[in-house]
This record gives structure tokens, C-alpha cells and sequence, in this order.
């Protein structure tokens, strides 16, 4: 089993192989921005990935990669854990702590959308609001997976906020924000 390559150690591997970040993103079909964050701590690559940078480095002739390290010399100091979540240093404290608790406020709104009963009117469910209810719940799923790419410091561009005549576009489905 592999150890989570840390950003210090592909630096260090590209450097020792002679390689530009150009070169080993093109390998690798990588943006090369996200490489060059990667290797300063600013952004976080998932498993997958960094399981091929480890892979490509030892095909480059680096086989001190693939010795197994036990897991508490494997820490990546370029990454903090806060509420369960790998934030980069790159990512202000306070920025960080904004971002949460948006995602939190976002998870009890929708958790509050799904343990609403559904009121029967004269003629049954109104599907209208159902469907409103639902858009709403939809609208904050996205932005919440909006706000955990930024905590990972990945460049992501919010979902803008609305009022309640506004629309988004999630994907491409149109809704109108209900804010009741």
C-alpha cells in the first residue's frame, strides 16, 4: 500500500528528475496551476491523482516513493485538519471558518427543508410547492459542494446569492430560490 505523497516530496521528486511542472501536468493530463498550488500547499489533490504522481515519479526512477512510511511521517504540514475537513494553509483561518459555517447553516436548512410535512391545501399537495421546496434543498446541495471544493482550495466561483425574484442556473435547470 502506498502513502499519500505529500507536496514536499513531489516537489522534491520532480526537481530530482529533472522534470518542469509543464512536463509532468502534460504526462499527466494535470492543470499545471493546480500542480504548481499543489506543491506550494495551496490545493489539494484527491487519492486518485496523487497515486498517479507517485507512480509517474517512480517510473522516472524515484523508487524511494514507493517504500511505505509509517502514517505519522507521512503528514503533509501544507495541510490542516479542521471540522473534518483537509483545508490547505494557503486558506485563511477566518476565510475557512466563513466557509463552514455556511456549509453548516446550509445542512440545517436542509435538513429543516426535508422534516417540513407537506400541507394538504382544499384540492390536496401542491405540487408547487413541493417542487419550490425541493429546488430550494437542490440549490443548497450544490452550493454546499461549492464550499467544500474551496475549503480543499480548489479555484471554484460560488453560486451567486439570490433574492427571491432571481433565478439561478444550476446545471441546467432554472428555479426560483424560495426564501421563506
Amino acid at each position: 500500500m502506498h502513502t499519500t505523497l505529500t507536496a514536499q516530496q513531489a516537489k522534491q521528486a520532480r526537481t530530482d528528475a529533472q522534470l518542469s511542472q509543464a512536463k509532468v501536468a502534460q504526462d499527466l493530463n494535470l492543470n499545471r496551476s493546480y500542480l504548481s498550488q499543489f506543491e506550494s500547499g495551496k490545493y489539494v489533490f484527491d487519492d486518485a491523482t496523487l497515486e498517479a504522481l507517485r507512480d509517474y515519479y517512480i517510473e522516472q526512477g524515484l523508487e524511494s516513493l514507493a517504500t511505505t512510511q509509517p502514517e505519522s511521517d507521512n503528514i503533509n504540514q501544507a495541510i490542516r485538519l479542521k471540522d473534518g475537513f483537509m483545508l490547505p494553509d494557503a486558506l485563511p483561518d477566518d476565510e475557512a471558518e466563513e466557509l463552514m459555517t455556511e456549509y453548516t447553516d446550509n445542512r440545517n436548512e436542509i435538513k429543516r427543508l426535508f422534516s417540513k410535512p407537506v400541507k394538504r391545501g382544499f384540492f390536496g399537495i401542491d405540487p408547487d410547492k413541493v417542487e419550490q421546496q425541493l429546488n430550494r434543498a437542490q440549490y443548497l446541495m450544490a452550493q454546499n459542494y461549492l464550499i467544500i471544493e474551496q475549503l480543499h482550495g480548489h479555484d471554484i466561483v460560488p453560486l451567486p446569492k439570490t433574492g427571491d425574484q432571481q433565478k439561478d442556473k444550476i446545471g441546467d435547470y432554472w428555479h426560483e430560490q424560495n426564501t421563506e
